[in-house]
Protein backbone atom coordinates (compact mmCIF):
# COMPACT_ATOMS: atom_id res chain seq x y z
CA UNK A 1 0.00 0.00 0.00
CA UNK A 2 2.81 2.37 0.50
CA UNK A 3 4.09 1.85 -2.92
CA UNK A 4 1.03 2.93 -4.52
CA UNK A 5 1.31 6.31 -2.36
CA UNK A 6 4.46 6.78 -3.88
CA UNK A 7 3.55 6.11 -8.11
CA UNK A 8 0.39 8.21 -7.34
CA UNK A 9 2.11 11.25 -5.59
CA UNK A 10 4.55 11.23 -8.59
CA UNK A 11 1.96 11.14 -11.62
CA UNK A 12 0.78 14.84 -11.94
CA UNK A 13 -2.20 16.22 -14.10
CA UNK A 14 -1.79 18.04 -17.37
CA UNK A 15 -2.51 21.07 -15.41
CA UNK A 16 -0.67 20.80 -12.58
CA UNK A 17 2.51 20.55 -15.52
CA UNK A 18 1.15 23.13 -17.25
CA UNK A 19 1.51 25.57 -14.03
CA UNK A 20 4.55 24.13 -13.01
CA UNK A 21 5.78 25.29 -16.17
CA UNK A 22 4.35 28.73 -16.50
CA UNK A 23 5.23 29.57 -12.78
CA UNK A 24 8.61 28.24 -12.58
CA UNK A 25 10.69 26.37 -15.26
CA UNK A 26 10.01 28.77 -17.53
CA UNK A 27 10.65 31.41 -15.83
CA UNK A 28 14.10 29.90 -14.69
CA UNK A 29 15.24 28.66 -17.74
CA UNK A 30 14.11 32.00 -19.58
CA UNK A 31 16.49 33.83 -17.01
CA UNK A 32 19.16 30.91 -17.84
CA UNK A 33 18.55 31.62 -21.66
CA UNK A 34 19.55 34.95 -21.02
CA UNK A 35 23.05 34.14 -19.81
CA UNK A 36 23.48 31.58 -22.69
CA UNK A 37 22.81 33.80 -25.51
CA UNK A 38 25.14 36.66 -24.12
CA UNK A 39 28.09 33.36 -23.58
CA UNK A 40 27.05 31.91 -27.48
CA UNK A 41 26.75 35.26 -29.40
CA UNK A 42 30.64 35.67 -27.69
CA UNK A 43 31.59 32.72 -29.78
CA UNK A 44 34.41 32.07 -27.32
CA UNK A 45 37.61 30.13 -28.96
CA UNK A 46 37.82 25.84 -27.92
CA UNK A 47 34.53 26.18 -25.89
CA UNK A 48 32.32 23.43 -26.69
CA UNK A 49 28.26 23.16 -25.43
CA UNK A 50 29.45 22.16 -21.92
CA UNK A 51 31.19 25.04 -21.28
CA UNK A 52 28.67 27.50 -22.32
CA UNK A 53 26.45 25.67 -19.82
CA UNK A 54 28.79 25.50 -17.06
CA UNK A 55 29.44 29.44 -17.30
CA UNK A 56 25.84 30.20 -18.08
CA UNK A 57 24.78 27.83 -14.86
CA UNK A 58 27.87 30.06 -12.70
CA UNK A 59 26.48 33.34 -13.93
CA UNK A 60 22.95 32.44 -12.99
CA UNK A 61 23.49 31.41 -9.48
CA UNK A 62 25.82 34.81 -9.29
CA UNK A 63 22.54 36.69 -10.08
CA UNK A 64 19.96 35.04 -8.66
CA UNK A 65 22.01 33.66 -5.53
CA UNK A 66 20.31 30.44 -6.05
CA UNK A 67 21.73 27.45 -8.06
CA UNK A 68 20.14 26.70 -11.50
CA UNK A 69 17.85 23.44 -10.70
CA UNK A 70 16.39 22.81 -14.41
CA UNK A 71 19.76 21.86 -16.26
CA UNK A 72 17.79 18.53 -17.54
CA UNK A 73 14.80 20.56 -18.58
CA UNK A 74 17.19 23.34 -20.79
CA UNK A 75 19.00 19.92 -22.52
CA UNK A 76 15.57 18.78 -23.85
CA UNK A 77 13.72 22.01 -24.41
CA UNK A 78 16.74 23.28 -26.58
CA UNK A 79 16.47 20.40 -28.74
CA UNK A 80 13.34 21.89 -29.91
CA UNK A 81 12.70 24.90 -32.27
CA UNK A 82 10.12 26.64 -30.26
CA UNK A 83 12.85 26.90 -27.19
CA UNK A 84 15.62 27.22 -28.68
CA UNK A 85 17.11 30.19 -27.01
CA UNK A 86 19.68 31.21 -30.61
CA UNK A 87 16.23 31.78 -32.66
CA UNK A 88 15.09 35.00 -32.21
CA UNK A 89 11.48 36.32 -32.69
CA UNK A 90 10.97 40.48 -33.88
CA UNK A 91 8.90 42.35 -31.78
CA UNK A 92 6.69 42.86 -34.79
CA UNK A 93 3.06 43.10 -34.55
CA UNK A 94 2.85 39.85 -36.08
CA UNK A 95 5.40 37.70 -33.72
CA UNK A 96 3.95 34.43 -34.99
CA UNK A 97 5.02 34.92 -38.59
CA UNK A 98 7.47 32.48 -39.88
CA UNK A 99 9.59 35.14 -42.46
CA UNK A 100 10.36 37.36 -38.93
CA UNK A 101 12.32 34.35 -37.31
CA UNK A 102 16.12 35.00 -37.47
CA UNK A 103 18.46 32.10 -36.81
CA UNK A 104 21.88 33.11 -36.12
CA UNK A 105 23.78 29.96 -35.40
CA UNK A 106 22.34 27.27 -37.88
CA UNK A 107 20.39 26.50 -41.57
CA UNK A 108 16.45 26.28 -40.38
CA UNK A 109 14.92 22.72 -40.42
CA UNK A 110 14.63 21.14 -43.93
CA UNK A 111 16.95 23.56 -45.52
CA UNK A 112 19.52 20.96 -47.12
CA UNK A 113 16.31 19.06 -48.30
CA UNK A 114 16.03 19.63 -52.15
CA UNK A 115 12.22 19.95 -53.46
CA UNK A 116 11.48 17.37 -56.37
CA UNK A 117 10.26 18.16 -59.45
CA UNK A 118 6.67 18.49 -59.96
CA UNK A 119 4.28 15.93 -61.59
CA UNK A 120 3.49 18.88 -64.86
CA UNK A 121 7.46 19.25 -65.28
CA UNK A 122 7.82 15.42 -65.08
CA UNK A 123 5.78 14.66 -68.17
CA UNK A 124 7.08 17.44 -69.47
CA UNK A 125 11.08 16.09 -69.39
CA UNK A 126 9.44 12.37 -69.96
CA UNK A 127 7.99 14.06 -73.42
CA UNK A 128 11.40 15.91 -74.28
CA UNK A 129 13.05 13.04 -73.82
CA UNK A 130 10.71 10.95 -76.01
CA UNK A 131 10.66 13.24 -78.88
CA UNK A 132 14.62 12.73 -78.67
CA UNK A 133 15.38 16.53 -77.76
CA UNK A 134 18.42 16.66 -75.47
CA UNK A 135 17.65 18.78 -72.04
CA UNK A 136 21.13 17.73 -70.68
CA UNK A 137 21.32 18.17 -66.53
CA UNK A 138 20.16 21.88 -66.64
CA UNK A 139 16.33 20.71 -66.66
CA UNK A 140 15.95 21.54 -63.93
CA UNK A 141 17.13 25.12 -64.59
CA UNK A 142 14.34 25.34 -67.09
CA UNK A 143 10.82 26.71 -66.17
CA UNK A 144 7.87 24.43 -67.61
CA UNK A 145 6.90 27.54 -69.89
CA UNK A 146 10.19 27.53 -71.07
CA UNK A 147 10.51 23.60 -72.13
CA UNK A 148 6.85 23.71 -73.73
CA UNK A 149 7.61 26.56 -76.05
CA UNK A 150 11.66 26.23 -76.93
CA UNK A 151 9.86 22.26 -77.70
CA UNK A 152 6.85 22.62 -79.62
CA UNK A 153 5.51 20.67 -76.74
CA UNK A 154 1.85 20.04 -76.78
CA UNK A 155 1.03 20.85 -73.21
CA UNK A 156 0.98 24.24 -73.00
Amino acid sequence: AQQDKSTQSEVRSVDSVKQRYTKTIGKETGKFNKFYISLKYQNKSGWNENNYLEEAERLYEEECNKPFNFLSCVLILHKHPKFDPMVNNCNNSDANNQSNRINNIRPPQGAAIQRPIGTKKAKIVQYLNESGVVIGQSSKDYSVRTLCLTSGSPFL
